[in-house]
């Protein structure tokens, strides 16, 4: 073979790494919506079920709670600081290096980890451009200028609607949702 041949072959062999970690980070990211959804539709029918005499089905927060370190670390960081963010008290804020402390405390292991901070905010502030989480003021700190805060974003879901809801009451829960999404 010529070293043309090699070139051609590198090239495309560089063409297909690049598509494929880009459809892997598609993926990811519908994966993530979908368990965000899922989370979300938990919540709903968690508070409905008693009215209706069922029982509420755990959530990912129940789940990850009785999971094991290993487990969650399986699962990943981005996993592992929205469930802290999630189980938090609602209005708890945290910063990076809270959150990293907390997950420590824990059991998540750090070794792998170059920056651990770092990483814990990278991961919050994605969180926030996915509308997971919100970003807070600062806290002031010892050194006089602030760290970010940050906290989980409360989200109203909409329980289903059964078929014989009149079209008024649908028009008044779809106007709250337009209004909730706004802010």
């Amino acid at each position: 073979m010529e070293v043309a041949d090699y070139k051609k072959m590198f090239d495309q062999a560089k063409a297909d790494l690049i598509a494929l970690r880009a459809a892997k980070a598609n993926l990811e990211n519908q994966l993530n919506d979908v368990v965000a959804k899922i989370d979300a539709m938990t919540k709903t029918y968690n508070a409905i079920a008693p009215l209706v005499g069922e029982d509420p089905v755990p959530g990912i927060m129940e789940s990850l709670v009785n999971t094991s370190v290993d487990s969650i670390m399986a699962a990943g960081i981005t996993a592992a600081v929205r469930s802290v963010l999630e189980a938090a008290p609602a209005g708890e804020k945290f910063t990076a290096a809270e959150m990293r402390d907390r997950l420590a405390a824990q059991g998540w292991k750090w070794e792998k980890y170059n920056n651990p901070q770092g990483t814990v905010y990278t991961v919050l502030t994605r969180l926030v451009q996915s509308g997971v989480a919100n970003e807070e003021p600062p806290r002031p700190n010892t050194t006089g200028d602030g760290a970010k805060c940050f906290s989980a974003k409360i989200r109203i879901v909409a329980p289903p609607r059964p078929p014989s809801m009149p079209e008024s009451a649908t028009k008044i829960i779809d106007a709250m949702l337009r209004e909730e999404k706004k802010k």
